[in-house]
């Protein structure tokens, strides 16, 4: 696992150092709030293959809204976002997710996501995020 504490060294790390090679990667954005509580991953990007099954190995914000974990306000000022409706909905095991894939574009999947973090999350600009890369291995069959 590599951890970054600046969330565009984080993406273009995923990008070049392992996808480049054929590598699948989880990214864990923690934010102040969850790492105080040792709680998961406020948000997710994972390469688009996970979600769409397409082979890509380009990043994909994914957003998981799970009901037991407490994530309802979340899901409220994330429906209630400008541009929510540019992400593509789906379930992960019976769970509400949202998606947004970005290719290798690390500048627009950073705009995307710190958009998300001060809107959805409630962060105020400027706050640091704990970056979790995870390197899952060679990608098998395109994914």
């Amino acid at each position: 696992m590599g951890t970054f504490d600046n969330l565009p060294e984080a993406l273009d790390y995923a990008v070049h150092a392992l996808a480049a090679r054929r590598h699948a990667y989880i990214i864990n954005v923690r934010g102040p709030k969850e790492l105080e509580q040792s709680r998961a991953a406020t948000i997710q990007v994972v390469p688009s293959t996970y979600v769409y099954n397409d082979g890509d190995l380009g990043l994909a914000v994914h957003m998981p809204f799970d009901p037991s974990s407490g994530t309802f306000k979340e899901l409220t000022e994330f429906l209630d976002t400008e541009g929510h409706d540019t992400f593509d909905e789906y379930r992960i095991d019976g769970i509400l997710a949202f998606v947004m894939n970005f290719g290798q574009n690390v500048t627009r999947a950073t705009k995307v996501l710190e958009y998300l973090l001060e809107r959805v999350y409630e962060y105020p600009a400027g706050t640091a995020f704990q970056c979790e890369v995870y390197d899952q291995g060679l990608a098998e069959n395109g994914d």
